[in-house]
């Protein structure tokens, strides 16, 4: 009996891993994007070397998720907006994870051709609206004067103003 060759028994053991994608997600495009569109950093950011871009300028990117659709792509960032960010997230780019960038969208000529531009800021979610109640001394446990400080007289109320605050 023959023992099987130990690439045979990787072959066997590597059918059954599961598969993952090898390449970064699909480009970020200006279709998909809708004016202030809100989109989170979910993998870390990174440098492409000169060599390696179209233009032979250093260009960052990042791997993000358009809240809106769910859709996970690759938005290479024009200088403008990783300047922002780098200035709002800062250098580290382990501190970019889940941050959240809006999105504009504006038509500039770009080689002599005008082309539609994706332009991001640092989003901050909007603050909720309070609905405040009128105040009820009852709920904190407070009781309420024995006297009517309306019908006092204003040397009555410092008086008692600062009676209070002793």
């Amino acid at each position: 009996m023959t023992k099987p060759s130990p690439l045979r028994l990787g072959e066997e053991r590597d059918r059954y891993m599961p598969l993952k994608p090898l390449g970064r997600p699909a480009y970020l495009l200006p279709v998909e994007i809708e004016q202030d569109d809100v989109v989170e950093v979910i993998e870390k950011p990174w440098i492409v070397e000169a060599e390696k871009t179209k233009f032979g300028k250093e260009r960052g990117k990042a791997v993000v998720k358009i809240l809106r659709t769910g859709a996970v792509r690759t938005w290479t960032m024009n200088n403008t907006t990783w300047d922002k960010l780098i200035q709002a997230f800062g250098e580290d780019p382990a501190q970019w994870l889940n941050k959240k960038v809006q999105i504009k969208k504006e038509t500039r000529n770009v080689s002599g051709v005008d082309k539609e531009v994706l332009f991001g800021r640092p989003y901050h979610e909007p603050q909720q609206h309070l609905n405040p109640e009128p105040f009820n001394p009852n709920l904190y446990g407070a009781k309420p004067l024995p006297i009517d400080v309306d019908k006092l007289t204003p040397e009555q109320k410092q008086a008692l103003l600062k009676a209070l605050s002793a």
